[in-house]
């Protein structure tokens, strides 16, 4: 038995410990022995970032776009996480809720950059985790997409039954990773859908099946980069009755 004299800790590591206490008064009455058991958690939290998607290019850096969704996951084997914390380049700390995008990045510097994110967990004891850090490269700069075919004059009355798309795609960042094409009709509802596939001029085609009924189409072409950054083109179409045709005339 040890003499109480002021607060006390329990320093002699993690575990689960019984403590006994009882007090006497000047005459000698004794108190009942009162026992409780405490449980000791100096133990950090630990977490684990990731995102998807992303790319690694020939260097062996990491690239991600502004559509990139990044998760932090905390695991604490005692009294469990209280919040998990994360920054982006040193600005102010904000309390992790759920999965987020760096597209607030690409707003503030719409060129690529150099991404630096901090995070870390605390456990219901204040326990801290040592801050974890990653830098990562921000490719926010989506594809240029152009709808070569139809042109603007075969859009506005299409009778071919089979019709060629022809889109041109750039893209400046970590490359084109898909490009595909969505045909929609006036109710919103999606009637058509292709991927395209590169050609040796440099452009996206295929050959896309337009027997549908008569009316205004909505043509939508998607470009997707590696980094997850995705553009889309529209063009209005009219379909009027369709005719098979011998031969595709090709693209110039």
């Amino acid at each position: 038995w040890i003499s109480y004299n002021n607060s006390f800790s329990l320093n002699d590591g993690d575990g689960v410990y019984m403590i006994e206490y009882y007090s006497t008064d000047k005459a000698g009455n004794v108190e009942e022995t009162n026992n409780e058991t405490d449980v000791v958690d100096t133990e950090a939290p630990t977490s684990m970032k990731t995102e998807e998607p992303t790319f690694e290019d020939e260097n062996g850096d990491i690239w991600v776009g502004k559509e990139t969704e990044f998760t932090i996951t905390a695991v604490d084997g005692g009294v469990g996480i209280n919040l998990t914390f994360y920054r982006i380049n040193a600005a102010d700390w904000l309390t992790y809720i759920g999965s987020f995008t760096l597209a607030g990045q690409c707003v503030v510097n719409p060129a690529l950059n150099t991404i630096d994110i901090e995070y870390f967990s605390s456990d219901h004891l204040g326990n801290n985790e040592t801050i974890q850090q990653q830098k990562l490269s921000l490719d926010c700069r989506e594809p240029s997409v152009i709808i070569l075919r139809p042109t603007l004059q075969e859009a506005a009355s299409i009778s071919r039954c089979v019709q060629p798309i022809v889109v041109n795609v750039t893209e400046e960042g970590t490359g084109i990773k898909e490009v595909w094409a969505e045909l929609w009709d006036d109710s919103g509802a999606k009637v058509r859908s292709e991927i395209l596939e590169p050609t040796r001029y440099g452009t996206y085609e295929k050959l896309m099946d337009k027997q549908l009924p008569p009316g205004v189409y909505t043509l939508k072409v998607y470009a997707k980069d590696n980094s997850g950054n995705v553009k889309i083109s529209e063009q209005k179409e009219t379909l009027s009755k369709c005719v098979f045709v011998e031969r595709i005339d090709p693209v110039v």
